[in-house]
């Protein structure tokens, strides 16, 4: 368990460079975004307590943009973009969580064809 901050930023570091963004750019944002990161933590915590077995890093983002941005009237966004390297350190933060959340490798050139969303799902609305 990380016991402040800066071990925080620096096991961001160590993490691999993940096609979501480019690791410097998250390790920056974590070092601004000390109580985004509190959050996260306390929520996924939260889940594990309730007795949940599997659950998403994304459901948590969710849940910290609504803490965020509706219970706290605030207009802090955070980018989709984070969330894979949050589970990850969230899980080296707390093991358990390396197990619990469901994490997958998706190749974003696999979808490079499509031009929408409603594309990709043949959505036809």
């Amino acid at each position: 368990m990380f016991e402040n901050h800066r071990q925080v930023v620096q096991a961001a570091n160590t993490l691999p460079e993940l096609k979501s963004m480019p690791k410097p750019e998250f390790v920056s944002w974590i070092a601004e975004n000390e109580k985004i990161y509190q959050a996260f933590r306390r929520f996924a915590i939260e889940a594990v307590d309730k007795g949940r077995t599997r659950f998403s890093a994304y459901m948590i983002r969710e849940r910290v943009r609504w803490y965020t941005n509706i219970e706290y009237r605030g207009d802090f966004k955070i980018s989709n973009n984070v969330t894979p390297y949050m589970s990850r350190l969230l899980a080296l933060d707390i093991p358990i969580l390396d197990k619990i959340f469901a994490k997958k490798n998706i190749d974003l050139s696999d979808f490079a064809d499509y031009q929408s969303q409603a594309e990709l799902f043949d959505y036809r609305g």
